[in-house]
């Protein structure tokens, strides 16, 4: 039986996109790439971070701290972050299961 069971937040569990994309796009004037749409935003995340570099034309050295910053933003951000609809039951139901 397992003790601890992980789960991705971000999209997984909760609505992040719209918090993520307002995120993105505030820091694109500072580090040089231009805004993306919800649906460009999607599609760059099923790329890895170098198809990322490229896509986006983000210098690499600048690639760290832009990271940097998007996680504190978004940190800062999850308490406005909604839950999708239905997670509280699952967590029941997994609980109940589990014990």
């Amino acid at each position: 039986m397992p003790k601890v069971i992980i789960f991705d937040f971000d999209g997984t569990l909760a609505d992040s996109i719209d918090v993520l994309l307002s995120i993105t796009n505030r820091l694109s004037a500072e580090f040089g790439f231009k805004p993306a749409t919800k649906e460009e935003l999607a599609q760059l995340s099923n790329l890895t971070s170098w198809q990322i570099l490229k896509y986006s034309g983000i210098s690499i050295f600048k690639f760290p701290l832009l990271i940097a910053k998007l996680k504190a933003e978004l940190q800062s951000e999850i308490p406005s972050i909604k839950l999708f609809a239905g997670i509280k039951e699952v967590f029941a139901g997994i609980k109940k299961t589990l014990g």
